[in-house]
């Protein structure tokens, strides 16, 4: 499951509304949207305060959130192996 998607399943799991996660995570709604959307990824900090939010290990949060970036590092290296 992507990063952006485990957000959004977290909060309609828990009956938040974006903007309750958005005041907790410090952030606009415009940018949880973004985050949600997978348009953006937060920082280690804000995935730290969404963690704690969720009562969720860091860990796990921060893991899947590593683990997109890797994927998405990845693909562009190899994007720019074939020009």
């Amino acid at each position: 499951m992507k990063f952006n998607e485990k957000l959004k399943l977290m909060r309609e799991k828990n009956s938040y509304t974006i903007k309750q996660v958005a005041k907790a995570a410090r952030v606009r709604v415009k940018t949880m949207e973004k985050y949600e959307s997978g348009i953006e990824i937060p920082k280690l900090k804000t995935i730290i305060k969404i963690a704690e939010f969720y009562g969720f290990s860091t860990a796990e949060l921060f893991q899947t959130a590593m683990t997109e970036v890797t994927e998405i590092t990845e693909a562009m290296k190899k994007g720019a192996d074939t020009e």
